[in-house]
């Protein structure tokens, strides 16, 4: 009720009242310790200021370096990653006359808006290694439980999804966006490897791996296999899975990577895993069948499309399944004749078709 007031008040751009009935909530979360509800408060708060104050990020930013200092667990790595975010999209907004500004050696300056790009670096850096310290109360604490804050597909079962899951996700793509030499001929022995199954896949040694930020990425998803094969909280395929998508593009030889997604579908006993399984099978030989090449798998395309069509177990690997299916069906016909025509003369044109068996001109 009071979040419906917040609103109405902000439509009726009575941004005073709006202001003063967040800070009442924030109160009683405060007073309650109803975590979401805090950081729900933390975003409105920092809304009304932009709206109010002209120095409004430095504001923003020690309100939630404050609010960091006084938490603890789940709430605490969320607003690290909160922090971490502002700070990477204010660089990347201001990134023009950042990059412009040199270094200063021993720089313990707390205002962000002096920082050059080494020192936003570093910062981020240094929040993102902090995402996932606390595991076991990141395993334990659910998606659900921030509901309020994070919007939650309805294909996506809040109630499955740690929070250690939501951060590790991010930390992995901040450090795949600032791995820049992944394409590198020297890594290319290493790639194959890193979709190994996670029994080999955890033991794997990471000293010899320059790139700081592809080495943080192999460290993450480590720890978290390795916390699973520990506890036995999770289902050990889903992680390798994932693990593999996010190398499959760093894999010059695919038959490696479907020679591996085979055996996995072959020991799961997920069924929503071994839907995406097929998927990607299907999806990757709907992407080589070439009419130049006389490589037609469309037949095994749809076969595959057809057996994730009749399971009901994954909602978005059937959505998907249907429009490569609509595509590989779809009627196609287009005509090239020549630019001039002359009355009464016989001319050729080039039909190409798709789907189509009768053309009646």
């Amino acid at each position: 009720q009071e979040w419906k007031e917040v609103i109405q008040f902000e439509l009726d751009r009575k941004i005073k009242s709006a202001h003063e009935t967040v800070n009442a909530i924030y109160k009683k979360a405060k007073r309650k310790k109803i975590d979401d509800q805090i950081i729900k408060c933390f975003f409105y708060q920092s809304k009304f200021l932009q709206v109010n104050d002209e120095n409004y990020q430095v504001k923003v930013i020690e309100n939630l370096t404050q609010e960091i200092k006084n938490s603890t667990d789940s709430k605490k790595a969320i607003l690290n990653y909160i922090y971490a975010s502002i700070l990477s999209n204010y660089y990347q907004n201001n990134r023009y006359v950042i990059d412009k500004r040199t270094d200063i050696k021993n720089n313990n300056s707390k205002d962000f808006k002096t920082w050059t790009k080494s020192d936003f670096q570093k910062e981020i850096d240094k929040t993102f290694a902090t995402l996932l310290k606390d595991e076991d109360q990141l395993h334990k604490t659910k998606l659900k439980n921030y509901e309020s804050i994070f919007e939650i597909s309805p294909f996506t079962d809040g109630k499955s999804i740690s929070m250690y899951d939501f951060l590790q996700k991010k930390a992995i793509d901040y450090h795949f966006q600032n791995a820049y030499s992944l394409h590198n001929e020297k890594y290319k022995t290493i790639f194959p490897k890193l979709i190994q199954n996670s029994d080999e896949f955890v033991a794997f040694k990471t000293d010899t791996i320059s790139d700081e930020n592809l080495k943080k990425i192999i460290e993450v998803f480590q720890n978290n296999e390795k916390y699973c094969l520990k506890n036995s909280n999770q289902d050990i395929h889903v992680l390798q899975y994932n693990r593999m998508k996010k190398f499959y593009n760093y894999i010059n030889d695919k038959t490696i990577y479907f020679s591996k997604l085979t055996d996995l579908e072959n020991k799961t006993k997920n069924k929503y895993l071994l839907q995406d399984n097929q998927l990607d099978v299907a999806t990757y030989y709907f992407s080589i069948s070439s009419k130049e090449k006389n490589e037609n798998h469309y037949p095994k395309v749809l076969t595959l499309v057809d057996t994730i069509l009749n399971r009901r177990d994954n909602p978005n690997a059937k959505a998907e399944a249907e429009s490569l299916k609509a595509e590989i069906l779809k009627k196609e016909i287009s005509l090239t004749i020549h630019s001039k025509i002359y009355p009464n003369q016989n001319y050729r044109a080039f039909v190409e078709y798709k789907n189509v068996d009768t053309l009646q001109v």
